[in-house]
């Protein structure tokens, strides 16, 4: 569980229990509780066992954290709010903004799952400060590579790249090749392991399915990153248009 949600109320003196990697309970008042959830950030308030807000929660630095949710009001009507820690009196009305690329869940999940303290830096980034200091900063472009670096004194030490591993961990990938997933103690060599392909199936032609259309547009996505492929492994018209584009780039074809 994300240590700046027990950080926060620690500091405060509000009492909580906890079970790791599953929920901390918060003791708000005798009729009223905050359940923070790991894995998926869920958070549900319960006013006399019912609950009366249901929304998510990240955290906002060391001891710190959001919630934007739906909150019940007294006539039944919702609406949605944001609390911040920093200012525990009130409810704000939550203020639509550029949110935070959905493919950083699985980052953020991650890091809280590892009790990482880390932030969300304008709605773009993830950055993530290590026992030691270090930092691992986590970019998403909307078109391209996510990108990751690791600094250190303000010093870039390593760099490469990050995918997600299911919706609750994610990888790092050096540029020597080495990777590490969320959790691990250390970086391993990657093995790579070739891909069969059916034979019977090439050449490929529109509508051709298979792993091997999914490689051709992993492929092409590499080579052309801009408005990338779905990689869903059907050879589209869209698969076609941007093979034809690659093969006139390098004069395969008229």
């Amino acid at each position: 569980m994300a240590n700046c949600v027990t950080k926060y109320f620690t500091k405060k003196g509000t009492a909580f229990t906890e079970t790791r990697g599953v929920v901390i309970a918060v003791k708000i008042s005798d009729n009223v509780t905050w359940d923070f959830y790991s894995g998926n950030n869920l958070f549900v308030a319960f006013e006399g066992g019912v609950p009366y807000i249901v929304g998510k929660w990240r955290c906002d630095g060391d001891e710190n954290f959001i919630i934007t949710g739906d909150v019940t009001k007294r006539d039944g009507t919702k609406k949605n709010q944001t609390f911040s820690s920093k200012t525990p009196d009130k409810w704000t009305d939550t203020v639509e903004t550029t949110q935070l690329d959905p493919s950083f869940s699985c980052v953020t999940n991650g890091l809280a799952s590892m009790d990482m303290s880390f932030q969300i830096k304008d709605n773009i980034y993830v950055v993530a400060t290590l026992k030691s200091g270090t930092k691992w900063y986590f970019y998403q472009p909307k078109q391209g590579t996510k990108t990751w670096v690791e600094v250190n004194n303000k010093t870039i030490t390593l760099q490469g790249t990050w995918s997600c591993v299911g919706e609750s961990n994610f990888q790092l990938t050096r540029s020597d090749g080495k990777t590490y997933v969320g959790g691990d103690t250390s970086w391993k060599e990657t093995t790579q392991t070739e891909p069969t392909y059916d034979k019977s199936k090439f050449p490929l032609k529109l509508n051709s399915q298979g792993p091997e259309v999914a490689q051709l547009q992993n492929y092409l996505n590499k080579i052309i990153p801009f408005e990338p492929l779905v990689v869903n492994g059907l050879f589209d018209k869209k698969t076609q248009d941007k093979l034809i584009q690659l093969q006139k780039s390098l004069n395969i074809t008229k």
